[in-house]
């Protein structure tokens, strides 16, 4: 599995390192909220590029994609993001991805991020660690907020919608009180895969689709991260909310929000 999902990671990053340098069609995706997200056909190749892979190995198995939806659902499952960062993609910005993780009874059991710009392949499965490119990884050793990397998302449906309450929560009793450093870049699932190899110390990312986060969140769970949601509660790979970071700084975080 491990070398199915890694080949994986890597035929779908050559789609999108390919078509970042060319020009693109991009499309605009509404939502019944009336925010308007973009697309472009790199995200549709590569989404068909993993989706016919799995088909041909674990024809079984289901699929829950960002572009497609569900096309199958039973107990072994895929979640997948061809193309996490868009905008940036669009934008000529090298800080994307592709992103999917596997589950099988409910539980995450591999993850995977891949940045094929700079050829960084994140990878974990369920009780055995995670790698970057092959090195074991693991989260920060900071003990302090101060002058740590903070990572924040929330969706731009959320703010517009709730005021940037999570977003102000975040900045004024966190990263402006403690003196971090806001460094957000456009995937969240490369955000959450910094967190795991130290480059990030803790992220918050609020207003999650399964397929954003959920193989990042494996890769830091088994780097060491300690996972939740902003009340302290386990994570869950279905969650909307994640609060992420090496144990002893989630910790003074949930305290600051308090």
């Amino acid at each position: 599995m491990k070398a199915f999902i890694i080949n994986l990671a890597r035929g779908a990053g050559a789609i999108l390192r390919e078509g970042f340098y060319k020009k693109k069609n991009v499309q605009k995706k509404p939502s019944p909220d009336g925010f308007q997200d973009m697309v472009t056909e790199y995200d549709f190749a590569a989404e068909k590029f993993i989706i016919d892979e799995i088909r041909r190995k674990f024809p079984s198995h289901g699929i829950l994609g960002e572009e497609s939806g569900h096309l199958k659902k039973g107990k072994n499952f895929w979640i997948i993001d061809p193309l996490d960062g868009t905008h940036a993609f669009v934008k000529g910005v090298p800080q994307f991805s592709t992103t999917f993780s596997f589950v099988s009874d409910g539980r995450l059991k591999h993850g995977v991020v891949y940045d094929p710009i700079h050829d960084e392949l994140f990878y974990a499965e369920a009780g055995k660690g995670a790698i970057l490119n092959n090195r074991k990884i693991r989260v920060s050793k900071k003990d302090k907020l101060q002058y740590g990397n903070f990572a924040c998302y929330v969706a731009s449906l959320l703010e517009k919608r709730e005021g940037n309450h999570y977003r102000r929560l975040i900045y004024e009793r966190v990263i402006f009180e403690e003196q971090m450093w806001n460094d957000t870049a456009s995937s969240v699932a490369l955000g959450a895969a910094y967190v795991a190899c130290g480059r990030n110390d803790v992220i918050f990312a609020k207003g999650l689709n399964p397929w954003d986060i959920s193989g990042g969140a494996l890769i830091m769970k088994e780097a060491g991260a300690k996972i939740t949601d902003l009340q302290g509660k386990p994570y869950k790979w279905s969650s909307d909310e994640l609060l992420a970071g090496n144990p002893v700084l989630h910790r003074q975080v949930l305290k600051a929000i308090k």
